[in-house]
């Protein structure tokens, strides 16, 4: 199975893209960056996201889709924070592929539990802020 957990901030879009059973064969296969920029109209904006994600998902062909849900937005970041989420669902619903959103206070619940589980079983030291939370929501996606 091939999960994928997107995490998006300011001009940046984080994906991880993971390949595997279950959570304790996982690997990754793909975790990389886009840049956009996040003061083009909306409109312009979407269409960047949407092709981005058509781009991502039809390079990997994943059977589940995750993303990073900011709660705490300011009017300013709701376009590319918020917005985008609602292009990649409709996206992954035309796709036929699963697709789930999970919030930044889930992602460091429990003292960070999910970030040190990830970190001991990737053993990447690279993994930090968004690439991080993007491969967090990728796995969890195996259960």
């Amino acid at each position: 199975m091939i999960t994928i957990g997107f995490a998006i901030k300011k001009n940046e879009l984080w994906y991880s893209v993971l390949e595997g059973n279950n959570k304790l064969d996982a690997l990754i296969i793909a975790c990389e960056k886009h840049i956009f920029q996040s003061s083009s109209a909306t409109t312009d904006l979407m269409l960047t996201f949407k092709n981005l994600f058509n781009e991502i998902l039809g390079q990997y062909s994943p059977q589940k889709v995750a993303c990073k849900l900011h709660l705490n937005s300011s009017i300013k970041q709701i376009p590319y924070m918020n917005y985008s989420i609602g292009v990649l669902a409709l996206i992954c619903k035309e796709r036929g592929i699963s697709f789930q959103q999970r919030s930044n206070t889930w992602i460091t619940a429990s003292k960070r539990k999910k970030e040190t589980e990830c970190l001991l079983h990737f053993n990447d030291d690279e993994l930090k802020n968004e690439k991080l939370h993007a491969t967090i929501i990728a796995w969890y996606e195996f259960g």
